[in-house]
């Protein structure tokens, strides 16, 4: 029989995995193999694939199967178009979706995905450009059209993603609803791929994780991918467990997903398979018979299911007359059984050989072939660690159908690097260091410590101005900058001239009791020291980055690691602050404390003075 498609999957790709965010121009150091990508697929008899997210990297994919460099399906490449949403193609204007759908095209890419964000006027002019630039348009319904479902099939619509995307438009899930959205499928010549199988491996996840846990094909997925789907399930979090109301609407959708199914075969509107592979439970290859024997359940004949499979998605595709049935001239993408699919469906899965654009594996091949895949991920569990590298598969109760990588290097070893870095800066002698030190002196511990909380303050202020994204904006406009700066340096001359006139003024006998108004305040000092200090901005502006992942997170790790420098910071200035008190109070006396203050208020000008001067 002619080889298998499935027109919805997801693939791992390489520009998906992390770099090291110290060196952000040099190449990744960890890496998907296409092959082991490819190979769960071809095991299947699947020589056919619509990547449904494709990256840039998806090229590549499509470029090694093509040049036989790698055995696996051909590939084609839909780019998804977002709306609302930071990453991927964003288009919230008119203007933005039509461009997003011309850089689709010269960049190479076959299709066009909506998403469920887009705006209703985005939507329609996404289709329009599209058709003008002779690409189909298939995916989500955007969740704009609720309440006005006909509105989205406008002429250009060629295909619902999801049976899920219509029974989100139904309220009782009834059999009219069902009908209805047939008929509107069928005036638009919008064809459906229900990806029935995504929907059962979500009700059933919603139930308990041991469903995935236990799949005996869980060991050709690769340990990143499988790490999430087990330790941070999108549908079954044991922090926030779905609700009995949500597992009872999953499954209500699932019955009415079926009574879709039945309603468009009735109304003739075609049906391809999908699966939605990469979504939690859904296993590359594996999945599309699972689609199949669900498609039969649900009223197709095994015919019908066939078709679903071959004959259809080459014609929606564009490819019908090199593939998708047995002719002579046409592609060799052969699937050999061991018993006759139009008796069972289910016989799909008895595979004897397949031929892969004309190269044929057999079936002890392909089980070698599988057998190694399955070995190497598990051997390479430890490596490839998900908690480092987040894959952010199986969250569509989150987010529908996002399989995209989530970078966070926020690891150990970054923590370690940074943490050495700011404790030589810390232990540095400066600004913070001589107000500690100069409040221990003349006060005691008390002073001293309350000069501490102030700078543990101004860390927090900084902490936040840079999770706010707000750092940047402080020393990249030339005037705030400079006031900052010249109101530091004006404070700190100050706290400088006010120590050396209290100093001089002020006999020795007195020194003890006798304290300038100015230095009354010991925590306001430590806070305004800092936060008119733009130095420190400056600091965190040109190092955070080189430890922070470029990611939405990335402002809050940041946060993070300021407060870990004033940690540590604050641990270093208690020892000078204890230091100081305990010399205080063996060998200074009243003369000493006076030439001490002095001297304090001459670095505090001098420091002043550095700053107002500084350039940068």
């Amino acid at each position: 029989m002619p080889g298998l498609c499935d027109l919805h999957v997801h693939l791992p790709s390489d520009e998906q995995l992390p770099r090291d965010p110290r060196y952000p121009y040099e190449g990744l150091t960890e890496f998907f193999n296409t092959q082991d990508i490819m190979t769960p697929f071809v095991a299947n008899g699947v020589t056919q694939i619509l990547d449904m997210s494709a990256f840039g990297s998806s090229f590549g994919q499509r470029i090694a199967i093509e040049r036989g460099e790698v055995i696996g399906p051909h590939l084609a490449l839909a780019a998804v178009i977002h709306g609302g949403r930071p990453d991927g193609r964003v288009a919230d204007t008119v203007s933005d979706g039509r461009q997003a759908v011309r850089d689709a095209k010269a960049e190479g890419y076959d299709f066009i995905k909506t998403y469920s964000g887009l705006k209703v006027e985005v939507f329609h002019a996404v289709i329009d450009e599209a058709n003008k630039r002779g690409m189909k348009v298939l995916g989500h319904i955007p969740d704009a059209f609720e309440g006005r479902l006909a509105e989205a099939f406008v002429p250009g619509f060629s295909m619902i993603a999801h049976a899920e995307e219509l029974a989100k438009h139904s309220e009782n899930f009834s059999d009219d609803d069902a009908q209805r959205f047939a008929r509107l499928a069928k005036s638009n010549d919008t064809w459906l791929s229900p990806t029935l199988t995504v929907w059962q491996w979500i009700t059933a996840q919603t139930r308990s994780l041991d469903v995935i846990g236990s799949s005996p094909n869980l060991k050709y997925v690769h340990p990143l991918i499988r790490g999430r789907w087990l330790e941070d399930n999108g549908y079954n979090n044991p922090a926030s467990p779905p609700s009995a109301r949500r597992i009872a609407i999953f499954e209500r959708m699932k019955v009415f997903n079926n009574k879709l199914v039945a309603a468009f075969k009735a109304e003739g509107v075609p049906l391809v398979a999908g699966t939605d592979t990469l979504t939690s439970g859904v296993v590359a290859g594996f999945s599309l018979h699972d689609e199949l024997e669900l498609l039969a359940a649900a009223g197709l004949s095994a015919e019908e299911v066939l078709a679903s499979a071959t004959r259809l998605p080459a014609v929606w595709l564009g490819v019908d007359t090199d593939r998708g049935t047995i002719e002579p001239g046409k592609r060799a993408d052969l699937l050999l059984l061991d018993e006759n699919p139009l008796a069972s469906v289910a016989n799909t899965r008895k595979i004897a050989g397949v031929v892969t654009n004309g190269r044929w594996s057999s079936r002890s091949t392909l089980d070698t072939t599988m057998a190694d895949l399955a070995r190497r991920n598990t051997a390479s569990a430890a490596q490839f660690d998900w908690r480092r590298v987040l894959i952010g598969v199986g969250s569509k109760a989150a987010k529908r159908s996002q399989q995209y990588l989530e970078v966070s290097m926020f690891d150990a070893t970054t923590i370690v690097a940074w943490t050495a870095l700011v404790f030589v800066l810390a232990i540095t002698p400066g600004p913070d260091t001589v107000l500690v030190a100069s409040h221990a002196a003349r006060g005691g511990l008390r002073p001293g410590l309350l000069a501490l909380l102030g700078i543990q303050l101004g860390g927090i202020w900084f902490a936040c101005l840079f999770s706010f994204g707000l750092l940047s904006l402080l020393t990249a406009v030339p005037a705030l900058f400079l006031t900052i700066k010249v109101a530091g340096a004006a404070y700190l001359a100050w706290l400088g001239f006010s120590m050396i006139v209290h100093a001089v003024r002020t006999p020795s006998s007195d020194i003890k009791t006798a304290r300038p108004r100015l230095l009354d305040n010991a925590l306001l000092q430590g806070l305004l020291t800092n936060v008119l200090n733009p130095k420190v901005a400056l600091f965190y502006v040109a190092a955070l980055p080189q430890f922070v992942p470029q990611s939405e997170n990335g402002p809050l790790l940041g946060g993070v690691l300021i407060l870990i420098h004033y940690s540590i910071g604050g641990t270093w200035l208690t020892c000078v602050a204890l230091s100081v008190v305990k010399a205080r109070a063996i060998s200074w006396n009243k003369a000493l404390l006076r030439w001490v203050e002095g001297a304090i208020g001459i670095v505090f000008v001098a420091v002043a003075g550095r700053l107002a001067l500084a350039s940068r």
